[in-house]
């Protein structure tokens, strides 16, 4: 009886490993979705796991704004993400027919589910460039600000003005730009395969009680991606051993579901992504920078 039952776990072990690699000769087979080069500020290596000899990247994009909103009442309200806005959250499924302003609005929203959606991400261009710039104006602001009233000397000056100067290398230029529940109609909208990555997602509705002009707002907030960590393939992933940290106590969380994505050095490495027809992501390349 036990050698039975030992006989059917190997099976059902078999099915399911069938299924997977079935899965994965599906989403590979033909011309891929996309092929993009992402770097370290959009691919975070992760340190040593005693538990798990596989490499892995964590997937950070742009989840909130980087030009903050003076107007905001919140920190939250003013990192929102501005491509979910109300009319885009409808397009989703969302039931957005309570105006926020009205009565019982709070307690409607707030019971809202989560959603799933297809997330469009834009390698840099124009809008992210423009919110980079925008936001070194701000804080470049911030700090002279700071140095003038005496609350910054010495490094701390030159560390923060580094930071600054530093932003459009530092970064992570992966946005998300839209979001549906139709990927073939995503595409045609962002047709360029190398800048493009369109990835399947979750995302919540979150009500805003703006306490300065402009009133309450119902916004979205992008909870995560799937996959968030990529695993890289053993024959590309030598480049990457030599940079890994050595194990912590434990295993780092998921990334925050909103903020700005910086890296806190010049990325290290690139790394080239492709998607298939199943919107599933791999790792094909690995290539140190110089």
């Amino acid at each position: 009886m036990m050698r039975r039952g030992f006989v059917i776990a190997l099976v059902v072990v078999a099915v399911v490993n069938i299924g997977v690699l079935a899965g994965v000769v599906r989403n590979r087979s033909g011309e891929p979705d996309a092929t993009v080069l992402l770097e370290e500020r959009e691919l975070e290596l992760l340190p040593v796991d005693r538990e798990n000899s596989a490499l892995q990247l964590r997937l950070r994009y742009q989840n909130a704004a980087l030009e903050e909103d003076p107007r905001a009442a919140s920190t939250e309200d003013a990192l929102a993400p501005r491509f979910l806005d109300e009319a885009r959250l409808a397009a989703l499924g969302f039931d957005c027919s309570v105006p926020a302003a009205s009565e019982g609005a709070k307690s409607f929203y707030r019971a809202v589910l989560p959603r799933p959606a297809f997330i469009v991400f834009s390698i840099g261009g124009p809008e992210w460039e423009r919110q980079v710039a925008a936001w070194q104006r701000r804080h470049g602001q911030r700090i002279e600000e700071q140095i003038a009233r005496g609350e910054l000397t010495g490094e701390a000056i030159d560390s923060a003005r580094t930071e600054i100067a530093e932003a459009p290398r530092r970064f992570s230029r992966l946005m998300p730009v839209d979001a549906g529940r139709n990927p073939a109609a995503l595409r045609a909208a962002h047709p360029d395969r190398a800048r493009f990555l369109i990835l399947p997602g979750v995302v919540r509705l979150h009500f805003v009680e703006r306490a300065q002009p402009g009133g309450p707002s119902v916004h979205g907030h992008l909870i995560d991606v799937f996959p968030p960590l990529l695993t890289v393939p053993r024959e590309v992933r030598t480049p990457l051993d030599a940079l890994r940290e050595p194990p912590r106590d434990r295993r780092p969380g998921r990334a925050p579901g909103w903020g700005l994505a910086m890296l806190d050095r010049a990325p290290r490495y690139e790394v080239q992504v492709s998607t298939g027809r199943a919107l599933q992501p791999w790792i094909s390349q690995v290539r140190v920078l110089p």
